[in-house]
């Protein structure tokens, strides 16, 4: 193959090294040992490889290849377009000429919209990850494979280390990770990046260079760069796989029981909120507490990210000591109210951004209907007629948009008499007062100022039926899952 002006062949600096020295491709076998690590698969298995074009992705979308050909399987490789540099839109024609000569099936996914000028790579990675999980979704692929490797574990140990995170941080990056659509699968984490490349000169397969792998205003290229002086002071690489496993061994004794807790202490409503039996949660040692309040937080915000220690520390303490005083708090974009001695988690009601009507669900939706309205929701909207999903959402739809029905939908609703017994969702667990504050957070149809129906309450049915449209299913489908060591479940019951 010709080598590309942007792309870089290592294959003289490894012919010219030590033999001894000279780094080994990975072989056929162990690549089968390293896909049994992460198994198991299904007959004919369908998987989709993260495809960037470097020589981490390359190397790994040829080894599934392999594989999938072995076991008679499909790959399907998916390259996203980010549209931050002027040459990705070539670079990603380059990769999916590569992929059609090699009978790999590909696809190319663009990052459309304005780009944030603060943590860009946080939320690329965000927006990278939600397109390849739709993709996954769309094409009822369950394992989608990342080429993480040896250096970047490495990296994110020390990232974390850095940023003083507890155990759970520095176990670093998992090589399976459980969602609710899709496996995520890094088979690659012990293997060096030198062998890739040695991978990659087996094929004979050339590879592109990403420039922002050498900008240095990114912390991971910094520490990059101070790998020497780590070394220097003790932290190899091989010190910090053994703190990586020793992290992994606390993790997973702290894990079991803190699933435990979460069965005895907590309780998950099909409505978008969550209890907290404080009784047995103050017996519970300070850890697993923490560990029991961070989960539930996380499942109920629906946030990537557990809230900041300085604000969950202090609560957690408080909640364990004080069992007389009241509590209105939020934290992490969720509300928490304390009654007696049941603490009610739920969605802050004004934390929920508009999904417009038709253009945004269509991006938010997969081909058979359904849609996760606010990381939290799942909802399917048919055609009344014909039980699909609709290809073109009516004219009358344009201007409305699902949003939370907030205090203003509930004072509309008090005021028209529509939360009346036969509406009201009964739930015996909710108390009077805290009721309007879950009824908040559901999810509701508006047009401009105007509230249409809450599906929840079977009201304004009829602006759905008029477009011959239904809301055939909506049900609470957390982002988060409480146990994520566990495959993630639907908590469509009133209790975990």
């Amino acid at each position: 193959m010709p080598l590309l002006p942007f792309g870089r062949w290592p294959k003289q600096k490894i012919l010219t090294m030590d033999v001894r020295l000279r780094p080994l491709p990975i072989g056929e076998e162990e690549f089968d040992r390293l896909m049994q690590e992460v198994g198991p698969f299904e007959t004919s298995p369908s998987l989709a490889v993260a495809l960037s074009g470097g020589p981490d992705s390359l190397a790994l979308a040829l080894l599934l290849d392999r594989w999938v050909k072995k076991n008679s399987g499909a790959l399907f490789a998916v390259t996203v377009d980010h549209g931050l540099r002027s040459e990705s839109a070539e670079e990603s024609q380059t990769v999916a000429g590569w992929m059609q000569e090699l009978s790999i099936q590909h696809a190319i996914l663009k990052w459309t919209g304005e780009k944030p000028f603060t943590h860009l790579q946080e939320k690329a990675r965000k927006a990278r990850h939600t397109l390849l999980e739709r993709y996954c979704q769309d094409h009822q692929i369950q394992h989608l494979f990342f080429a993480h490797h040896r250096e970047d574990q490495r990296e994110t140990f020390l990232l974390r280390f850095l940023q003083k995170s507890g155990v759970d941080g520095l176990c670093s990056m998992f090589s399976l990770s459980e969602g609710p659509f899709v496996r995520k699968l890094r088979p690659l984490l012990k293997i060096p990046k030198a062998r890739l490349y040695a991978t990659l000169e087996d094929f004979e397969h050339p590879f592109l260079e990403d420039p922002s792998n050498e900008n240095f205003k990114f912390r991971r290229v910094q520490l990059r760069a101070q790998k020497d002086n780590f070394e220097a002071l003790g932290m190899s690489t091989d010190v910090i796989e053994s703190m990586i496993e020793k992290s992994s061994w606390v993790r997973e004794s702290l894990e079991k029981e803190t699933i435990k807790a979460l069965f005895e202490i907590v309780s998950v409503s099909e409505l978008g909120y969550a209890t907290l039996d404080l009784k047995k949660f103050r017996t519970c040692s300070f850890e697993i507490a923490r560990r029991v309040l961070e989960r539930v937080v996380l499942l109920i915000g629906g946030k990537s990210y557990g809230p900041r220690w300085e604000s969950l520390i202090p609560l957690v303490k408080r909640l364990q000591k004080d069992a007389q005083s009241s509590l209105v708090k939020t934290l992490n974009g969720v509300l928490l109210k304390k009654r007696h001695d049941i603490l009610f988690l739920l969605k802050e009601s004004n934390n929920f951004q508009k999904t417009s009507l038709p253009a945004e669900i269509d991006d938010n939706a997969n081909q058979e209907g359904f849609m996760i309205w606010g990381g939290r929701f799942l909802i399917e909207i048919l055609q009344s007629d014909a039980q699909k999903f609709p290809q073109k959402f009516p004219q009358k739809f344009q201007g409305r948009f699902l949003q939370s029905v907030g205090k203003k939908g509930v004072l509309f609703l008090k005021h028209q008499g529509i939360l009346t017994e036969e509406r009201r969702i009964v739930d015996k667990r909710v108390p009077q007062e805290i009721y309007d504050d879950i009824l908040a957070t559901l999810p509701a149809l508006w047009e401009n100022d105007d509230l249409l129906s809450v599906p929840h309450l079977d009201w304004g049915l009829l602006f759905w039926q008029e477009s011959r449209l239904k809301v055939s299913k909506i049900h609470f489908f957390p982002k988060n899952s409480l146990a994520p060591s566990l495959i993630h479940v639907n908590f469509m019951e009133n209790n975990f």
